[in-house]
């Protein structure tokens, strides 16, 4: 480190030994740490820790820097000047990088993004009465927040479809800009972000690599914004900015000299200030294991500017919890009850046991001698009288499993990290975190075919301009050979000229085959991936029939579908940051005036945190097929042709306005799917078809086939069934 580490100043209030208690909750753990002198320890520690971890992951990702550079030089065709003795020769270029990657990008972006339908929409999860009407205002809202009110996500957008052919992946980091009051989704490139080395790393939110640092280049009015959110700002602003180093940014020095634009000189006004925003790992005192924490660190000056424990409860083990909370309730609750039972039991039971009793003195009595006739009747009529039942004993409610003891209580939420990174790959690697590209392919066809091209002028070059051949007593004076019409050159140090004197020289021509191994290599590019020319609109082959030329083009975009299957993984992380995003700051009440991309009307919708708790399932709008919109309005045709092939579907009016949207969708035309109405039921069964009618019982036979009793008259009893003679006896 060129600068000494900035040294916290503390008065001697602040000096006082105060225990360190580590809240997850708060948002800045910098001012209590440097309340005491443990905590200025572990501020200075971190740190370390922070750039440390990022020098080790930079400087081992240098080579990966540079490979990248190189790489999106040829895709610009920013070519090394040629050098003597072709230095002012034709560079030849042929830009095989550039139209393919061009062409999966684009053809990417388009389909993901350049639609009149919704991005993406949410299906419910939970059977919940109110859960449909809540996945569609959480659909209008998301979709015209990425849409509208976050202005450059569809460039950060294309910038993700754009590395992910070219580099192979793409990497960013999702945040909420308090400046801007809105949700950021910032791609990072090769200069902006350091990674250690991970032997497999799969996960779409980076959980699975132990950290990451995304290197913010900030200017001192950006820095100066951020007092208030982050700590000792004024001081880490008293120094100087770092100037713009060509070693730490090579894809961005590289792009400054393809546009021509010089990089300034650092100065207090105008130099820039590198922040390192680091989500990793850190074991406070006293913690046994290390806990999530994301850290903002000045690098040159190694002041941690902010800290905060980075994580939350699990929503998932928090429905546990209160399923396990209510559980218990119920059982404290069946309990009291069981309790309460118990004791009404035991009344009971002593008052049927008097019963009992005296039922047996009546019984003894009536076995008497001297029990005259009245006194008789009395006691056969007291024991004819229904005895009364034993009443049943209570049971217990069944604890629940959880439970060792009534005094249980469920086990705290589960708390897990908070990751709002994404990442995606288009070609997966066998170990690592990156992924390979199409992109880097088609670099080094173009680097062969530059190279074969170059070779073919040079020679043509030479060729075409030749050269002399004369004697050692012979030489043309410096500047005065003038081979123009009419022009007098003279040779000096020769008294007569003769046919010998002076030999013309000339190169044989360029070799043909040279061109040939450009177009060669041309094609080779085409066919590694599948990005053939009739993706940008080349037509078909001589005599090619629409459907064989239409099924190459299906043929190519198989490779393509792949990857945009890759590019959706990492999407869909991208939307669930946002959801998240939203959770964690949106207002708890809002109403907010939204654009509804299927009858394209502004609506107002009501949206909370209640909106987005994660409780729905993120479906892309995006066709993976990736059909051109012929195919798909010829498909939607044939699905409002196939009522004429199944009739039963004539009569069902949700298939004619399902089909009828899909139409409308397929040739670009949402906005009219309002003119067909509310979306119809559909049907509870098969097909619409009405359910078979039960089959008529015959004259004389009831419905399950027994015969039928005559009706009798009201107020007539029906006939009493026969008692057997011995039951009489």
């Amino acid at each position: 480190m060129d600068e000494q580490p900035y040294e916290l100043e503390l008065d001697d209030d602040a000096a006082e030994a105060k225990p360190i208690v580590i809240d997850p909750e708060v948002a800045n753990l910098v001012p209590l740490l440097k309340a005491t002198e443990e905590g200025r320890s572990v501020l200075k520690q971190l740190g370390q820790q922070v750039t440390e971890d990022f020098e080790e992951a930079w400087s081992g990702a240098e080579e990966w820097r540079e490979k990248r550079k190189d790489n999106w030089k040829m895709y610009s065709g920013m070519l090394p000047p040629k050098q003597w003795p072709f230095k002012h020769c034709s560079n030849h270029h042929v830009p095989i990088a550039l139209m393919g990657i061009n062409r999966l990008a684009s053809r990417l972006y388009a389909e993901f993004f350049l639609g009149e339908d919704n991005i993406h929409t949410y299906q419910p999860t939970s059977p919940n009465e109110d859960a449909h009407e809540l996945a569609r205002i959480r659909t209008l809202h998301a979709n015209w927040q990425l849409r509208e009110g976050i202005p450059d996500f569809t460039r950060q957008m294309h910038r993700a479809c754009t590395l992910l052919m070219g580099d192979g992946d793409f990497t960013g980091r999702s945040f909420y800009d308090k400046n801007r009051r809105m949700n950021r989704h910032v791609v990072l490139s090769s200069d902006d972000v350091a990674m250690p080395f991970v032997t497999v790393a799969t996960m779409p939110d980076l959980s699975d690599v132990p950290y990451k640092v995304h290197v913010m280049r900030m200017r001192k009015r950006e820095l100066l914004d951020m007092r208030g959110d982050w700590e000792d700002v004024d001081a880490v602003c008293e120094r100087a900015g770092v100037a713009y180093d060509d070693a730490d940014r090579p894809l961005r020095s590289a792009i400054a000299e393809l546009e021509g634009i010089e990089q300034p000189d650092a100065t207090k006004r105008n130099g820039e200030y590198e922040v390192l925003h680091y989500d990793g790992w850190f074991a406070f005192p006293g913690d046994e294991r290390a806990r999530p924490i994301t850290a903002v660190v000045c690098k040159n000056t190694r002041t941690v500017m902010r800290l905060f424990v980075r994580d939350e409860e699990d929503w998932r083990d928090r429905q546990r919890f209160e399923r396990q909370r209510r559980e218990k309730a119920d059982y404290l609750e069946a309990m009291s009850q069981y309790q309460g039972a118990l004791v009404a039991f035991g009344q009971a039971l002593q008052e049927w046991e008097r019963t009992e009793a005296l039922a047996r003195e009546l019984a003894a009595r009536l076995q008497q001698p001297d029990v005259d006739e009245r006194e008789r009747a009395v006691l056969m009529d007291a024991l004819s009288r229904d005895a009364l039942p034993r009443p049943q004993e209570p049971q217990p409610p069944v604890r629940p499993a959880w439970m060792t003891d009534d005094a249980s209580d469920p086990s705290p939420v589960r708390r897990v990290p908070i990751e709002l990174w994404f990442r995606a790959v288009c070609i997966e690697n066998p170990t690592g975190a990156l992924g390979l590209s199409p992109g880097q392919v088609y670099a080094d066809f173009n680097r062969a075919a530059n190279n074969a091209l170059n070779q073919f002028g040079d020679q043509a070059t030479i060729a075409n301009v030749g050269g002399f051949i004369t004697a050692d007593n012979g030489a043309f004076e410096p500047g005065q050979l003038d081979l123009v019409p009419g022009g007098i050159t003279r040779l000096t140090g020769v008294t007569s000229l003769s046919e010998n004197t002076v030999v013309p020289w000339r190169a044989p021509p360029a070799n043909p085959q040279l061109v040939e191994l450009v177009d060669r290599l041309y094609s080779y590019g085409e066919a590694a991936f599948g990005a053939t020319a009739a993706l940008s609109g080349e037509p078909g082959k001589s005599g090619e029939t629409y459907r064989g030329f239409a099924t190459r083009i299906e043929q190519a975009l198989k490779q393509l579908s792949v990857a945009g299957r890759k590019f959706a993984d990492g999407f869909t992380q991208i939307i669930r940051n946002n959801d998240k995003l939203n959770y964690l700051f949106i207002e708890d009440d809002e109403v907010i005036g939204v654009t509804d991309y299927l009858t394209r009307e502004v609506v107002q919708v009501r949206v909370g945190k209640k909106v987005y708790e994660p409780t729905f399932a993120i479906a892309i709008r995006a066709d993976m097929r990736f059909l051109s919109q012929q195919q798909r309005i010829q498909e939607a045709m044939e699905m409002i042709n196939l009522p004429q092939h199944v009739p039963p579907l004539q009569q069902s009016l949700h298939w004619w306005w399902t089909s009828a949207a899909n139409y409308l969708r397929a040739v670009g035309r949402p906005d009219m799917i309002a003119a067909l109405g509310p979306r119809p039921e559909p049907p509870s069964t098969p097909l619409g078809v009405a359910p078979s009618m039960p089959a008529q019982p015959e004259p004389g036979q009831s419905a399950t086939s027994q015969p039928m009793q005559p009706p009798r008259e009201e107020g007539v009893p029906g006939p009493r069934p026969e008692i057997p003679p011995e039951s009489l006896s």
